[in-house]
């Protein structure tokens, strides 16, 4: 049994908040530089995809 639109919801939320906790992190404990640019840049763009999710609902295969 697959899970509930509101259970993938909420899946992505919690996704949602812990990248943010991570960028958080990552913020205050490493120096600014080249290195924390390139990992926040990533957690900024696995942000994005995940609120894309949102935008465009999963639909089921056609041949299933």
């Amino acid at each position: 049994m697959g899970m509930s639109d509101r259970q993938y919801d909420g899946m992505l939320l919690e996704f949602l908040e812990d990248l943010d906790d991570i960028a958080d992190v990552i913020t205050e404990v490493i120096p600014d530089g080249p290195e924390r640019d390139k990992i926040l840049k990533v957690i900024q763009k696995k942000i994005k995809k995940t609120e894309r999710k949102f935008e465009t609902p999963v639909r089921p295969h056609a041949d299933e």
